[in-house]
């Protein structure tokens, strides 16, 4: 089970992750992420669950995630950069998730294209 207080302790950075909204249940994390934007949260923050019931992946496609198996989470960014770039974006967060989690845990991970981890 995801723990905020441990990855809090265990997190070192200046940006990602300063700020944790952990929901044990939630429709879709980027929905909240939308919410909490309007809101006026702090860039950088994560949002993330143990079960999203209503994701959504590309194109509107419906995102399916297991229970307590799954990395469910959203950041909330707000780029000052040309949106013509973005769309590297995705494909460079899988990336480097994957080789993050393949030095720091020593996992074998793969990437379903563009971004599954």
């Amino acid at each position: 089970m995801f723990s905020s207080e441990n990855l809090k302790t265990e997190l070192n950075t200046k940006f990602l992750g300063r700020e944790i909204i952990y929901l044990p249940e939630t429709s879709s994390t980027n929905v909240i992420a939308w919410e909490y934007i309007q809101k006026g949260c702090m860039e950088g923050t994560l949002l993330t669950t143990d079960h999203q019931l209503e994701g959504r992946g590309r194109r509107q496609n419906k995102w399916v995630s297991a229970m307590e198996k799954s990395l469910t989470f959203s950041f909330i960014l707000y780029p000052q950069t040309n949106l013509d770039q973005f769309g590297l974006l995705p494909l460079l967060t899988g990336v480097s998730i994957v080789k993050g989690i393949q030095t720091a845990a020593y996992i074998l991970t793969g990437l379903k294209w563009p971004n599954d981890i």
